[in-house]
């Protein structure tokens, strides 16, 4: 039963324990006659609270001396008037061994920790279910900004031990499974497998595991990441497989050479593409087959800037209405009818549009944004290449400097401005180049192009593809208003006006931007800014190129001479029985005559050898 007297009458004597030494004097004398518990009496001392008619008790005596010496003590006293309570000097409780605790923390949380990494531990013999002081972790590397560092979570059992048997010095020494924290692998069935596993947080769905298997004649290492993994060398990498190696990528799978590249197959290659497939080679492209080289397609269009040659020891153009043939015995041409004459019309073909591949930022662990491979070189931008191999300019035509999505742009820009071509079709060279750059990248670049809006709603919304809604309609909707490029702030959120970070409407001389457009645009974008770009106020500068005159060599005119007076005499013998048998060459001859003419006709000037 409580008693408050009893507990007052100890709680006065913890206060005189404490005050004991509040007020000692200390003094030294000769001899060793001075004991403790004896009153002394200390005369001619001014002050009154020593030389007082009291005394002094003394508490503590130490003597000191020797053979042939004299004994000096030393000694301490308080004032005998009052009670002397000496205090308490009782040994600390050492906390031998460890013990088991577990690791504890607010509820919902499946990590509690510092900022020092320590956590909060409970004992079994804690009935008050009270979290300990913050416990040090002890690692198995600890360093200055490097070492190994893994922290117990709440619920997992830990062992504890006490620096020097400190009780208020508590350290996780070590982990320990148990039935509810079972080990990540199965035993005894996988007893030759070790493992090191994380568990994902909070919930535990996941995991990233290091597993060796050590059993004779199935080694194994498997590394296991739940969702990305990030690899970082700093210098060189070499992999050497002994078999056979297979890599399966879902996604996308992007790849930067910084130098060259170089691969050998001692075997078949095979490749499967199921979309497009582009390929951009900025120097020159030799391919050299010791066999059969054959070509399957829907059509086939070879465009060049420069010449076309086509050589070998039997060549054969061949078409629906009939064939050309050439080889050791000369020229065939074989058709139901074989037209030879100035002008006419030849078949047409789109030049190569490639797709421009995406490249990755510099490597670093977890997941990094992707940058653009420039889209060309071109000599029209100047200043020196930026961080991503885009030239970074300051335009000398009206503006600013360019932020790096409108250089973007402005690239594409300056790339379809370089011909003389009508601004409708710089326009639809801008959009299927953007257009292109989105299917890069999966649709999740910041550049939207030619984007339909419904201009029903408030705010415009933007009309996506039924089929994938990451990419917008190719429609023209009736009352919808198309905006060049939307650049968003998520690229793999739709275009909606929270967001939209700017619209860029595209205009190439003489084509300009009307009021009404400007209306509808400011209503789509809401309070991102709006801004036209045209090649101006990109900086394009478009190098005007004269063409070569052109050029027809005498020897070429003598040899049509030659064949104008062969063609002649092939129509003068028509007049003798059977002339007109060889009237069958004819056609070839006066194709080869227009074709050393053609030139001429064109208004070159003779050159001499």
């Amino acid at each position: 039963m409580h008693d408050d007297r009893h507990g007052a009458r100890w709680a006065r004597r913890a206060l005189a324990q404490e005050r004991a030494g509040a007020a000692v004097v200390g003094f030294e004398a000769g001899g060793v006659r001075l004991r403790p518990g004896e009153v002394v009496r200390v005369e001619g001392c001014a002050r009154p609270e020593i030389s007082g008619r009291e005394g002094l008790l003394v508490v503590s005596v130490a003597t000191e001396g020797g053979v042939h010496e004299a004994w000096t003590t030393r000694a301490q006293a308080v004032a005998a008037g009052g009670a002397w309570r000496p205090a308490r000097r009782a040994r600390k409780p050492a906390a031998e061994g460890v013990q088991c605790a577990v690791v504890v923390g607010p509820e919902g949380e499946a990590i509690h920790t510092d900022a020092h990494g320590r956590v909060q531990v409970r004992f079994p013999w804690d009935r008050q279910g009270v979290g300990s002081c913050w416990v040090r972790v002890a690692q198995g590397w600890a360093g200055p900004g490097m070492g190994l560092f893994a922290l117990p979570r709440v619920g997992q059992e830990v062992l504890v031990g006490f620096l020097g048997g400190d009780p208020d010095q508590p350290v996780v020494v070590g982990r320990l499974s148990n039935p509810l924290n079972a080990p990540p692998l199965k035993l005894p069935e996988e007893r030759t497998q070790s493992a090191w596993r994380s568990g994902s947080s909070p919930g535990g769905a996941g995991f990233n595991e290091i597993r060796f298997e050590d059993s004779g004649g199935a080694e194994l290492l498997s590394v296991r990441a739940e969702r990305d993994l990030g690899l970082v060398v700093r210098r060189d990498r070499a992999v050497a497989v002994g078999g056979d190696e297979v890599a399966r990528v879902e996604g996308r799978q992007v790849l930067f050479v910084g130098e060259d590249a170089h691969l050998t197959t001692a075997g078949e290659r095979r490749e499967r593409v199921g979309g497009t497939r582009s390929l951009t080679v900025e120097g020159d492209q030799h391919a050299q087959v010791g066999g059969l080289s054959a070509l399957g397609a829907g059509a086939v269009v070879v465009k060049a800037r420069g010449a076309v040659v086509i050589e070998g020891a039997d060549v054969t153009l061949r078409g629906a209405g009939g064939f050309v043939r050439i080889d050791g015995g000369g020229v065939t041409i074989e058709g139901a009818a074989v037209k030879v004459r100035e002008g006419g019309a030849p078949g047409r073909g789109r030049g190569a549009t490639p797709a421009l591949p995406l490249v990755p930022g510099r490597a670093a662990p977890g997941r990094g944004a992707l940058r653009r491979l420039p889209l060309v070189e071109m000599p029209g931008l100047g200043g020196a290449p930026g961080p991503n191999g885009m030239p970074i300019f300051i335009p000398k035509g009206k503006g600013g400097p360019l932020t790096p999505v409108e250089l973007e742009v402005c690239a594409v820009i300056c790339l379809c401005d370089r011909d003389r071509a009508p601004h409708k079709r710089k326009q639809d060279c801008v959009t299927a180049r953007l257009w292109a750059m989105e299917e890069a990248s999966g649709h999740t670049g910041k550049i939207k192009a030619e984007v339909p809006y419904d201009m029903s709603t408030r705010p415009p919304t933007p009309i996506m593809s039924r089929r994938d809604p990451r990419r917008a309609s190719r429609r023209r909707w009736k009352g919808s208003k198309i905006p060049d490029v939307v650049v968003v702030r998520d690229g793999a959120r739709a275009p909606t006006q929270d967001n939209i970070e700017k619209i860029i409407e595209i205009k190439f001389p003489p084509d300009s931007l009307h009021r009404d457009q400007r209306f509808k645009y400011d209503d789509i974008a809401g309070e991102a800014p709006f801004e036209v770009l045209d090649p101006e106020r990109c900086g394009c500068r478009r190098e005007e190129e004269e063409p070569d005159a052109p050029e027809v060599r005498v020897e070429d005119l003598a040899e049509a001479t030659l064949l104008s007076l062969a063609v002649l005499f092939l129509l003068l013998d028509d007049m003798v029985p059977g002339g007109q048998v060889d009237d069958v060459a004819i056609p070839p001859v006066l194709a080869r005559i227009l074709s050393l003419l053609a030139p001429l006709l064109r208004g070159a000037a003779p050159v001499a050898p």
